[in-house]
């Protein structure tokens, strides 16, 4: 037991004469808290940036559709309007084959096959 002492004040004796040892002692509290912020800024980062990517798929995914805002309900579900109704729009694992140009084209048709109005 006593050993156990008289080697911990060694080492940390040891630890104390190295510049690098003594500034990490002097200032642990200055390190905790710099990871503590560090991990804290990472958490929010990356949070955003994943609430980000999923606003841009799931615009890609319902391109008729408007944006309103991200649901509580449940993760990947997204508040959008669609021809004239607020619906509640989950975010699909899969990638649709179908391009935004063409979702548009069914929602919006450009009528390029119709015939022109009769002129007066």
């Amino acid at each position: 037991m006593m050993t156990d002492k008289i080697e911990l004040n060694a080492v940390k004796n040891i630890v104390r004469k190295n510049s690098v040892g003594k500034w990490i002692t002097d200032n642990y509290w200055m390190l905790i808290f710099t990871g503590l912020f560090a991990t804290g800024a990472y958490s929010l980062i990356s949070s955003a940036a994943e609430h980000k990517f999923q606003v841009q798929e799931i615009s890609k995914q319902n391109a008729g559709c408007i944006y309103l805002e991200s649901s509580k309900l449940g993760d990947g579900q997204h508040y959008m309007i669609c021809e004239g109704q607020i619906v509640l729009k989950r975010l699909s694992d899969q990638v649709s084959q179908v391009t935004p140009e063409e979702k548009l084209e069914e929602v919006v048709p450009t009528n390029a096959t119709a015939t022109p109005p009769p002129a007066k």
